[in-house]
């Protein structure tokens, strides 16, 4: 996948704009480009999620996600999201599944729905990922998450990024205000 670096983010503190904590990430398009993407660095310096994902290293993993909150007001403008783990060359890859998410918590019989204009749940399934690097990553040694925005065309208003969770669980996501379940069909 080719991605461009085509948009600028900061730290935003407007509470409007925040799901959960004390700050949200505010992200602002400059491209007209198929996607764009943000990266930032775990603290501290690296992590062991392991015992998420299942496996010391290599691929596939065997269970967990990763979740969070996406602020949009022009979701159709949207054609996939995806999250990647890992270290520079050791990354894994997983598309989101957005879930309806007006009050925290709501049960998505079909698994999946469309982006929503406000808040929307996004869950990345560690088993459901690929790799997307030359080598498969250290799940003991994770350093960094991308989030990678596919788009039919830029979005004229900021998007929000909020509340990361991590679960080990590839049906019960945790988010800013308790559990949410999936049922699966």
């Amino acid at each position: 996948m080719n991605h461009s670096v085509s948009c600028s983010y900061a730290t935003n503190l407007d509470p409007t704009y925040i799901k959960a904590g004390a700050s949200s990430i505010r992200i602002h398009t400059v491209t007209s480009s198929a996607s764009f993407r943000i990266d930032y660095n775990i603290h501290p310096a690296t992590v062991d999620i392991s015992q998420f994902s299942g496996i010391a290293s290599g691929s596939p993993p065997t269970k967990g996600t990763i979740g969070c909150w996406i602020y949009t007001t022009e979701p159709t403008k949207f054609t996939g999201i995806y999250c990647s783990v890992g270290i520079s060359g050791r990354m894994w890859q997983n598309l989101g599944i957005t879930y309806d998410s007006f009050d925290g918590y709501e049960n998505i019989a079909t698994g999946s729905s469309t982006l929503r204009s406000g808040w929307n749940y996004l869950l990345f399934r560690f088993i459901n990922g690929t790799l997307a690097g030359a080598v498969p990553p250290f799940w003991t040694n994770m350093k960094r998450v991308e989030l990678i925005f596919l788009v039919s065309s830029a979005p004229t208003s900021d998007v929000y990024v909020s509340y990361h969770t991590i679960s080990e669980s590839l049906y019960i996501g945790l988010n800013g205000f308790g559990t949410r379940t999936q049922e699966v069909l």
